[in-house]
């Protein structure tokens, strides 16, 4: 990780003065090498921004090249040769005889994929793609690129993985430096305070500790565990000094409801502290947690007084923690209408009361989860934890009607005092695009992949006007065998076909497959195109890319795999592989053996990023088909959002008093859209800091 991945990573940019020229070591840069570099650029999809354009004449230019360059060539997988089974894909295939794919099939499955036909590669034409976006290269500063870390630090939700490797870069750089600002969510925070503490630093890191939960994920961190406390940690062994810290904190944050949540994971943390070296208090109860002495918590005291059918000693304890009282409304609105409907009422009452209380994160979640909590019998979430395992939960069917509309108006009002605060007409004249009804408002990106592009899942964006989509995959790895696949859907989302190593065509749908490679010493490439009218016009609506590792290999142990998909008007033209036409690359790097990365609305013409996995439990059931059993829940919690969307939240913020709507974008001060806006839903990092908070 360099200062120059980052700042193209978050701002596509590059830090100016890394490049400035010292004129009395050479002359200006000629027009011709700014060109070559403009030109370069081109071939994988980006041009410069007219501030770019302006500063090239003062920049080192054969250093920009050196540095942009290569990164430009990773961020569209134009670092690799792709080299699929069949080089003049697609045709090549489409013209094949059954005979012909299968005996080579076979012939490659029986030499361990050694054996490759020795097809040779014809001359392809070169035309021109009409629909090609070009992505724009800027010039950033380091005290802009520096308050930015601060931003990202102040986020109140989960961090990707590159994000918390980019907060560990800023404390080994000298460069940047973190500035004394508020940091809302605990991992963010405790990713500081470890570093703090190994830097003996402990006056910040009493300045940051919250409590004993803190001090678990800091040395969880430190020991290089999962840090949102899903997984068990193997511990390292501390320091005498940071032992003594540790276990004097602990004396004084010290908290037996707290302990027991996350009890094993403390009972090996204590032994690998020797806290019996530095506080008999610890060790005391260190020693009544291993011996499992039962202890009374908040929530035995809430479940237990809904389980007596004494609500209102329930909410009455909750009203003390509104975040959980928030999370237990709709428990208890189904509860009280099923035994006391005609006291109901008191749950949205009390919960009023309190409701200034709660973070707006999650009155964000609530209010996606209520006002879509009679009309969706099931939803699709994702457990806190590194990966994105979807786990299909079925709604309660009870119907609470009113009580609904009731909360929904109290959250509204909410809603609508927060954002006022944050300064009247400020926005001014404000355009939003009807689209962003089709994107979720950001949370939970702890386990969103790096690429190209990152975005909450769900998040829908228009395909061009292409009518090819060409999926891809590279990976490098002897005897790792990693498969492509998509899969079609009809409107009701019954699967009516696919395209995979089974099936390399699907006349039904004019799709095709580059050909099954099973081994990639030196790096494989496989495709799948898909032609959207003809697709259509057989009753798929939608499709869903898939990849699996037949090899049961974990895409974390491969030496580099990503994913992604081009849009192309001439398919059988120019390179297969064409980096301008890349509209999305994914790298996959997490401890898993299937994803699906991106599914494709056709009939809408819309992509939709899904980045969700599904456990894997042996070679056998590792195909699309058998695997089918609640990908179509996936499918369809994809479509239907059970997340307040964008276009709700920036409504929110106009009509509490921020700014005036104006149908006419070109006169707008302020705009809110897929994309060429002030706010887009890559600005992801900007929403949950800016506009939840």
């Amino acid at each position: 990780m360099t200062e120059a991945q980052i700042a193209f990573h978050y701002k596509s940019s590059l830090v100016f003065v890394d490049y400035v020229q010292k004129l009395t070591e050479k002359e200006p840069q000629s027009e011709h090498l700014i060109n070559a570099l403009f030109h370069e650029m081109m071939n994988y999809g980006y041009i410069p921004s007219s501030d770019f354009s302006k500063a090239i004449v003062t920049m080192d230019v054969e250093k920009v090249y050196k540095t942009l360059i290569p990164i430009l060539q990773e961020s569209v997988g134009a670092n690799v040769e792709h080299k699929p089974m069949y080089p003049n894909f697609p045709e090549q295939v489409r013209n094949m005889s059954d005979h012909e794919w299968i005996i080579n099939a076979l012939i490659h499955y029986w030499s361990m994929g050694s054996w490759m036909p020795g097809y040779e590669k014809e001359f392809r034409k070169s035309e021109l793609e009409p629909n090609i976006k070009y992505k724009v290269v800027d010039i950033i500063t380091r005290e802009e690129l520096n308050d930015f870390f601060n931003k990202l630090i102040q986020s109140p939700d989960s961090l990707t993985s590159f994000d918390k490797e980019c907060v560990q870069w800023v404390f080994d750089n000298p460069l940047y430096e973190f500035k004394d600002v508020d940091i809302p969510f605990a991992e963010t925070r405790c990713i500081l305070m470890a570093n703090y503490l190994k830097a003996n630093d402990i006056h910040k890191f009493n300045q940051t500790l919250n409590n004993m939960t803190d001090i678990l994920r800091v040395c969880t961190y430190m020991s290089k565990g999962d840090i949102s406390l899903a997984q068990n940690t193997k511990f390292i062994n501390f320091s005498r000094p940071q032992r003594r810290f540790l276990t004097s904190s602990l004396e004084i944050f010290w908290d037996n409801e707290t302990a027991y949540r996350h009890k094993n994971k403390w009972i090996k943390l204590l032994h690998s502290l020797h806290v019996g070296d530095y506080s008999s208090i610890v060790w005391e109860k260190a020693k009544l947690l291993r011996e499992n002495h039962k202890i009374e918590t908040f929530n035995s005291l809430v479940e237990g007084y809904i389980k007596d059918k004494k609500y209102y000693f329930a909410i009455t304890l909750l009203k003390q923690r509104p975040s959980e009282f928030a999370r237990r409304l709709d428990h208890l609105l189904r509860e009280m209408c099923e035994i006391a409907p005609e006291q109901a009422y008191i749950v949205n009452k009390e919960f009023k009361k309190v409701v200034a209380d709660v973070p707006t994160k999650i009155l964000v979640q609530l209010y996606g989860h209520f006002n879509n909590r009679d009309t969706n019998n099931k939803k699709v979430v994702l457990p806190k934890g590194q990966l994105a395992k979807a786990v299909l939960i079925e709604q309660p069917k009870e119907i609470l009607g009113i009580h609904i509309l009731e909360l929904i108006k109290i959250l509204v009002s909410e809603f609508k005092k927060r954002f006022i605060k944050l300064g009247e007409n400020s926005l001014g004249k404000v355009w939003l695009d009807n689209d962003l009804n089709e994107c979720p408002v950001p949370s939970g990106m702890r386990s969103i992949s790096d690429g190209l592009v990152t975005v909450p899942r769900g998040t829908k964006f228009n395909l061009s006007d292409d009518n090819t989509i060409r999926m891809f995959i590279y990976w490098v790895g002897a005897r790792v065998d990693i498969d492509l696949s998509a899969t079609f859907y009809d409107e009701k989302f019954v699967n009516i076909g696919q395209v995979d190593f089974t099936h390399l065509r699907n006349s039904e749908f004019n799709a095709v497959h580059s050909g099954d490679i099973t081994s990639a010493p030196e790096g494989a490439s496989e495709f799948i195109d898909l032609d959207i009218p003809y697709a259509v016009k057989n009753d798929a609506r939608y499709v869903l890319m898939s990849v699996l590792s037949y090899s049961l290999d974990t895409f974390d142990g491969l030496e580099e795999v990503f994913v992604g998909y081009m849009t192309r008007s001439k398919p059988n033209s120019n390179e297969i592989y064409d980096p301008k036409t890349v509209k999305h690359k994914l790298n996959l790097v997490n401890k898993t053996k299937y994803v699906c990365p991106l599914m494709f609305d056709l009939v809408n013409r819309q992509v939709i990023f899904v980045d969700m996995t599904k456990r894997i439990s042996s070679r056998t059931h590792n195909t699309v088909q058998s695997n089918a059993a609640g990908i179509e829940d996936i499918l369809e919690s994809m479509v239907k959002l059970n997340k307040m969307s964008l276009y709700d939240l920036f409504w929110f913020h106009v009509v509490s008093g921020r700014g005036e709507f104006t149908d006419d974008k070109s006169q707008a001060d302020f705009t809110f859209g897929l994309e060429d806006c002030d706010i887009t839903p890559k600005d992801w990092l900007e929403i949950q800091t800016d506009w939840i908070g």
